[in-house]
């Protein structure tokens, strides 16, 4: 919970308010959400997740993805979206849902903590999971 953590009772409360917002959902994105500085906390157990880790230094950042029950992860990644002070993390999940949406039988779905200057890298690690899909 943010980049130098959270007492114990906030993260609590972040975590709850998380689970209340997802619910309804098939798929939910993190961001900072974690143990430390680069380790996404589980988000819903009994869902699929995949966590973006990013550690840089004595810094880092967190970014997870998490798939309700019937979705299939099909391959999965993550880590830093650039090399320098500027860290932030992604991850990438190519998934199978339930029943195909609108004809396509596997989705490529990616959560980003953006930077605050250019991405600089992480497009082979999406291409890697994704494919042509």
């Amino acid at each position: 919970v943010a980049a130098r953590g959270a007492t114990p009772a906030c993260k609590g409360r972040a975590m709850q308010r998380f689970k209340e917002l997802a619910q309804g959902a098939n798929i939910v994105a993190s961001v900072e959400l974690s143990n430390g500085m680069s380790e996404p906390v589980t988000l819903i157990p009994g869902w699929t997740q995949v966590n973006g880790p990013c550690a840089r230094g004595y810094g880092g950042d967190s970014v997870a993805l998490a798939f309700e029950p019937g979705w299939r992860v099909e391959a999965s990644s993550g880590g830093c979206l650039r090399h320098d002070w500027d860290t932030r993390a992604f991850a990438v999940a190519r998934v199978q849902p339930p029943t195909p949406i609108r004809g396509c039988p596997s989705l490529c779905v990616v959560a980003v903590h953006a930077p605050h200057s250019r991405i600089t890298v992480g497009g082979d690690v999406v291409r890697a999971v994704c494919g042509d899909v």
